[in-house]
């Protein structure tokens, strides 16, 4: 009788962390040009759900990236405020690399820009990210935790 109960309360739990069934919203637009996967499978079952509609139209997607270049102001702009310290540029290239085939579009509309704000800024690395270093200690800590967990 207990265990019934117990798995009672746990299904009306669970009951009510259920998503909430979407009316009338209008779908988001994904261009998805990967292989098929998990990641296809989780945007097959968005499109089922109407959250998400899949896009394949060339000039919905170079429209989309015509909207970035205003971007690249902004970033620039940011850069030529103090906004980045060298760490945070390097950074941000690093990160730049796992775009994959977008790799060149990144660096025109954010990379580029951040850089050449830097360059030009007197307040460029006038006020560092001290955290950085104990921010990257705590993270390889992590993940040796991480990898013993699943290891081990």
């Amino acid at each position: 009788m207990k265990k019934l109960t117990v798995m009672l309360l746990l299904t009306i739990f669970l009951a009510g962390c259920a998503p909430a069934a979407v009316n009338n919203v209008t779908p988001v637009k994904v261009f998805f040009a990967g292989e098929n996967g998990s990641v296809k499978m989780a945007l097959d079952l968005a499109v089922k759900a109407g959250t998400v509609t899949l896009v394949s139209d060339m000039a919905q997607i170079a429209l989309f990236f015509i909207g970035l270049v205003p971007c690249m102001p902004v970033f620039f702009f940011y850069a030529l405020a103090g906004g980045w310290d060298q760490a945070g540029l390097d950074e941000a290239d690093e990160a730049s690399r796992m775009t994959g085939f977008l790799r060149p579009v990144v660096n025109f509309i954010f990379i580029a820009p951040s850089r050449w704000g830097a360059r030009l800024s007197p307040l460029h690395n006038r006020f560092p990210i001290t955290l950085r270093p104990a921010a990257l200690a705590e993270a390889q800590a992590l993940t040796e935790e991480r990898v013993k967990l699943v290891t081990g």
